[in-house]
């Protein structure tokens, strides 16, 4: 599957195999997909069908639901996830790296129930710019240094979001990111 894959661990996948191409809408209709889905091709979204519940579930052992990186040297662009349920990834439910102008909306995460290493909802790597995290629940995430972690990407907005029971802080900015805009987040401490 070029430019989309998964790891499918119970043959029962998001994507028939097709290939994507720039600027596809892939709707992912309701039921509960227990696997990981890289996205390593620029302008796609990715989002969950009108009133359905499209759940990605790591059930603590996946490291991440979705990975958008840039593979072999290259950059992605215009990436948008949304309406996604998530929950119970070892890592990260949006892991991202090499990423530019890239939206994380309208998701509720759930963190793992035994992850005791690092762990955030939506954890940026590397390098990237322009990038928007909004709208999203995300209750539970665990040890990670924060529920939302910047770390090398430039120019990011985190506007909006309902978060709740990190174990650290609510978001994070640092590794060398710069220009974060952080607004209008519901942010509660634990305990």
């Amino acid at each position: 599957l070029s430019g989309i894959s998964h790891k499918d661990y119970q043959k029962r996948g998001i994507y028939k195999p097709y290939t994507a191409y720039p600027h596809d809408t892939i709707i992912v209709h309701g039921g509960t997909y227990n696997e990981q889905v890289s996205i390593e091709k620029s302008h796609i979204t990715i989002k969950a069908a009108a009133g359905e519940e499209a759940i990605l579930d790591g059930a603590d052992a996946l490291d991440y639901g979705f990975y958008i990186y840039g593979y072999g040297g290259q950059n992605i662009f215009d990436v948008s996830v949304e309406g996604f349920t998530m929950k119970g990834q070892l890592t990260a439910a949006v892991l991202l790296k090499r990423c530019f102008d890239i939206t994380i909306d309208n998701n509720k995460i759930y963190g793992s129930k035994t992850a005791t290493g690092k762990r955030s909802a939506v954890w940026f790597q590397e390098w990237g710019e322009g990038s928007i995290v909004k709208d999203n629940t995300i209750r539970d995430t665990g040890f990670g240094i924060g529920a939302i972690e910047l770390r090398g990407h430039n120019n990011v907005s985190v506007i909006a979001n309902d978060i709740e029971g990190f174990h650290y802080s609510g978001v994070y900015v640092g590794g060398d990111a710069t220009g974060a805009v952080v607004k209008g987040n519901r942010i509660k401490a634990p305990g």
